[in-house]
């Protein structure tokens, strides 16, 4: 019947780094990172023809990582 409707949102994200950091003759790049700043509540994906009305997957909240990118 068309009944299902999923709300309009808007997520940001944040990532900070430092861009081509010589370490010992290696190219690295360490960096922080923010997903859903704002911790909203959204949803993540849709299922089409859902059993019991269970049309809607949340998606993460507010998650931090951190990581680190090596070139030879």
């Amino acid at each position: 019947a068309n009944s299902a409707f999923s709300p309009s949102f808007v997520a940001s994200d944040l990532r900070a780094g430092i861009f081509g950091l010589d370490i010992g003759g290696l190219a690295t790049s360490p960096f922080a990172a923010v997903t859903n700043v704002l911790d909203v509540e959204y949803n993540g994906s849709v299922v089409v023809n859902a059993f019991g009305d269970r049309f809607f997957e949340p998606a993460p909240g507010r998650e931090v990582f951190f990581g680190l990118e090596v070139g030879f």
